[in-house]
């Protein structure tokens, strides 16, 4: 093994400058490619966004009026719809007066018994 002052202060390797000039020459244009390909990738993701966007959008104005366009064509469906969605706890809490309903909101139990 080499000593350390047989080596002096240049390096063990030494490159020319041709290999140093074809790296960097390769190096660069591996860059401008990579950009390239990253500049159409994020061209392309902007219009798949556009058109999933547009797509999504179409889909819930179709749904949306289609719905509008039924309830116009038969209301007596849309109120039956909203009977049965009334319980008997709707229709309890409907029956209660302004007072009643005050007392439930203070309405407290101290403990559930365990059986």
């Amino acid at each position: 093994m080499k000593e350390f002052e047989q080596i002096g202060k240049q390096t063990p390797y030494v490159e020319n400058a041709n290999y140093i000039d074809e790296l960097v020459s390769r190096a660069t244009e591996k860059a401008m490619e990579e950009n390239h390909y990253r500049a159409h990738s994020t061209h392309l993701r902007r219009w798949i966004a556009t058109a999933a966007i547009i797509l999504l959008l179409a889909s819930v104005s179709i749904i949306y009026f289609s719905r509008k366009n039924q309830e116009a064509k038969n209301p007596q469906q849309v109120i039956v719809k909203q009977q049965r969605l009334n319980s008997p706890i709707d229709e309890f809490l409907d029956s209660l007066t302004t007072k009643e309903i005050m007392i439930l909101a203070y309405y407290e139990t101290e403990d559930i018994p365990e059986y």
